[in-house]
């Protein structure tokens, strides 16, 4: 265990030196090195944490750069999804966007920097409660839409979003996972 924590150490250090001599102008100044050192560090390190689940590793670096934090992710996606669609939107809602597959489940989740106030939420059914589920300090707002199960919340000026086809167990397990500290 020891000859793996210094080998994490060495790659780590080895790392940070090639990024603090070869970057370009100004990436310092960006903040990318503590983005990416806070994103890749060994597990060793980060006790009571979750990994980010593999489906979602390639929207972690937009979510970060656009002031994310990846607790805001789902610690938690039912085994066998993968992305088979990510969007990144520069325009007004400066957002990340994915779309998980499996068979012909899926999984939609938003993650928006639009002010909370202009933003338009899925209609949600006639018959379907709207209803305040809290957990991890946040607050989520459950409902369904179109047969969907949904949960909308707000996390400072960032608004999330998530919707899926899966059984209201599975989506309650992905929104109880939310907030959890990721690796």
């Amino acid at each position: 265990m020891l000859k793996k924590v210094i080998a994490c150490l060495m790659v780590t250090a080895a790392l940070l030196v090639c990024l603090l001599t070869l970057a370009p102008r100004g990436v310092l100044a960006d903040g990318y090195v503590d983005k990416l050192v806070k994103t890749y560090l060994p597990s060793v390190w980060l006790e009571n944490t979750a990994p980010v689940p593999e489906a979602l590793e390639p929207m972690t670096l937009d979510l970060i750069d656009r002031g994310f934090s990846l607790e805001l992710l789902p610690a938690y996606i039912p085994e066998g999804f993968q992305g088979e669609n990510f969007f990144v939107s520069d325009d007004n809602d400066n957002g990340v966007f994915c779309k998980l597959v499996r068979d012909r489940e899926n999984v939609f989740m938003g993650y928006s920097t639009m002010d909370p106030d202009d933003v338009r939420i899925v209609a949600k059914d006639k018959d379907s409660p709207l209803t305040q589920y809290k957990a991890h300090g946040m607050t989520f707002y459950i409902f369904q839409s179109k047969g969907r199960h949904c949960a909308c919340w707000v996390e400072g000026e960032k608004t999330l979003s998530i919707s899926t086809n899966l059984p209201e167990d599975e989506f309650m397990k992905i929104v109880d996972s939310i907030g959890v500290k990721k690796r």
